[in-house]
């Protein structure tokens, strides 16, 4: 006698054939808003850094003016133009001014570096690529690589 073998194959043919287009189009849905909340983040945190930018730049820009006010004071102090107290209060003002240049160089590191964890870069490889935008004057109104208005 020769053994006999017996395979059971029990099929939803209802499931095989239903429509999967609903539960397709919500996972592309999904897709679709993931990504335009990364292109969201991306750009929140870029705008950030050149608002950052814009102003570590303005605050530099502050500290030599002060400095040139604080030098033309001590100039005119030496001749008795200027009373003592004047040249003080210039030297206070260039204190503040270096003051708010740190807080804006703080301000744009950490918008770097947010800028890097969100695009996910390490924070050397951004800065290599913003260097280009950084040297120019003014603030550039696309990020580097992308088409400009």
């Amino acid at each position: 006698m020769s053994p006999t073998y017996r395979l059971a194959l029990s099929l939803d043919l209802a499931e095989l054939f239903r429509d999967r287009g609903p539960a397709l189009r919500a996972l592309e849905a999904r897709v679709d808003s993931a990504r335009r909340e990364v292109r969201a983040r991306v750009a929140a945190a870029y705008f950030r850094y050149l608002v950052a930018l814009e102003a570590a730049r303005t605050a530099a820009d502050g500290v030599e003016a002060r400095e040139a006010e604080l030098r033309a004071l001590q100039a005119r102090a030496r001749v008795g133009a200027v009373p003592p107290h004047e040249v003080l209060a210039g030297a206070e003002r260039l204190s503040q001014a270096r003051l708010a240049l740190y807080r804006a160089n703080l301000d744009l590191a950490l918008a770097q570096e947010e800028l890097a964890r969100v695009v996910g870069l390490p924070l050397e490889a951004l800065r290599g690529l913003l260097r280009p935008s950084e040297g120019e004057g003014g603030t550039p109104v696309a990020p580097p690589g992308s088409k400009g208005p």
